[in-house]
Formats: structure tokens, C-alpha cells, sequence
């Protein structure tokens, strides 16, 4: 069996996870805002992620997911632009 060739990089002051490379996969890299929050990943030079929140911690926008809007029926659940759940 072969074994998982697996590369792990982490911020020493926050433990953030900062890269990881898996096999034979592009490096993905981490970034974080100055809340430690996670706001960018990328596989290789590419973006394939991108988050921002609000200033009250919420998630805006999650590529993949677009904008996230909150219901005032049910305020900590998420919905699309749709209003679906």
C-alpha cells in the first residue's frame, strides 16, 4: 500500500493553516483576515475560494455559494439570493 505523501504549513503565532500539499495535487494556500478568519484558498496560483463578512462576523459572499443573505424569519440561517435555505 502506498503511502500518503502529505505537507501540512502553519502560522507559528495563530496555528493557522497556511499550505498543505496532498499527493501529487497543486500546493493549496490559505489566507486570513486580521480575525484570523479564513477569506482566500488557493490551488496552485489559482483562486478557488473567496469569503467575506460582515462586520458582525457573518458571511457575505462564499465563492460557489455567492451572496448570502439572512432571513428575518429564522436570522442565523442562511439563504441564497433566491431565498432558499
Amino acid at each position: 500500500m502506498r503511502k500518503a505523501s502529505v505537507l501540512d504549513t502553519y502560522d507559528g503565532t495563530t496555528d493557522n493553516l497556511l499550505s498543505r500539499k496532498r499527493n501529487n495535487n497543486p500546493q493549496e494556500s490559505f489566507g486570513y483576515d486580521n480575525l484570523d478568519r479564513l477569506v482566500s484558498v488557493k490551488s496552485g496560483a489559482a483562486e478557488t475560494m473567496k469569503i467575506s463578512y460582515a462586520p458582525n462576523g457573518n458571511i457575505l459572499f462564499k465563492t460557489g455559494g455567492g451572496q448570502l443573505l439572512l432571513r428575518q424569519e429564522c436570522p442565523s440561517a442562511c439563504c441564497d439570493g433566491g431565498g432558499k435555505h
